[in-house]
């Protein structure tokens, strides 16, 4: 629809072009009239190219011109967007790390939600912006390196393997998230982060996805989150399985539930068989 609204709009700005510019029926003083006759014969195919051509370029120009400006009219609507974002998430965790700092001594570490907020406003449908991946991957990334903190000293090495480890184990778990991997290096670099500073960043997550669901959801252009689920289908139903397999108490309500289908599939065959029968007795009495 775009290109015909364009090429549309490139036929009626040629018309008036046409119109005003080359006004047909007139031919140019000091041509006689064999000159003229020369001139039809000769110059018709020349200004049909010329026209076609003038034609072509200026189709071309306003649709560049229009997809241009449309393009930088959404960048510059998507840029104002994630500007206003970021700024008030990052706004919030920073008076959130400030009060945390004078009450308790203890404050957010502020680096990972850099890269949170560039997924989060940046790269909105992305898997490793989506609140599964960055409640699992902070988890998963942290707990990897406050147990690396307590058996390996500090040194060189420890950053290195502490955040191959993490990003290792997030890909295994297939919940990526590259702010976990940056906090799993910051935790690493010092022994002063503890579980203080785990819970805390865990809230500094949950108060980012609050806002990035808030702020992305009144855009209509925007959805945040993709998906609710923290759980995987498989996963889930392997989880069932094997709860009502092993406890009293769901393998009870699985036989219930396997008796209950049971049960309905029987009325219902039985409700079929009923109304076959039923036809069948009434095209023979139609018979008789």
């Amino acid at each position: 629809m775009r290109r015909v609204r364009a090429k549309l709009h490139t036929i009626l700005a040629f018309s008036k072009w046409f119109k005003n510019d080359l006004p047909t029926g007139e031919i140019p003083d000091g041509l006689d009239g064999k000159a003229g006759v020369e001139l039809s014969g000769k110059l018709t195919p020349s200004f049909r190219q010329q026209v076609s051509h003038e034609f072509q370029q200026r189709m071309r120009k306003t649709y560049r011109q229009r997809m241009v400006t449309r393009m930088i009219n959404s960048v510059r609507h998507k840029s104002v967007w994630v500007f206003a974002g970021a700024f008030l998430t990052l706004t919030l965790l920073s008076a959130l790390s400030s009060a945390l700092t004078d009450s308790i001594g203890y404050g957010i570490v502020l680096g990972p939600f850099g890269a949170l907020m560039t997924l989060q406003y940046g790269l909105t449908p992305a898997p490793a912006s989506q609140p599964r991946n960055a409640l699992y991957g902070q988890v998963t990334s942290l707990s990897i390196a406050l147990v690396v903190n307590l058996f390996m000293p500090a040194g060189w090495i420890r950053v290195p393997f502490t955040t191959a480890l993490a990003i290792a184990t997030m890909c295994k778990m297939g919940i990526t998230h590259p702010p976990a991997g940056a906090a799993a290096a910051i935790f690493a670099s010092s022994n002063k982060f503890d579980g203080v500073y785990f819970a805390l960043m865990l809230i500094g997550n949950l108060l980012a996805i609050t806002t990035a669901i808030l702020v992305n959801n009144l855009n209509d252009k925007k959805q945040y989150p993709m998906y609710y689920a923290f759980v995987k289908e498989g996963t889930k139903d392997r989880i069932v399985d094997a709860l009502e397999c092993v406890l009293p108490y769901f393998k009870r309500r699985r036989l219930e539930r396997e008796q209950e289908m049971q049960d309905e599939l029987n009325l219902n065959m039985r409700y079929t068989l009923t109304e076959f029968n039923n036809r069948k007795s009434s095209r023979l009495l139609k018979g008789l």
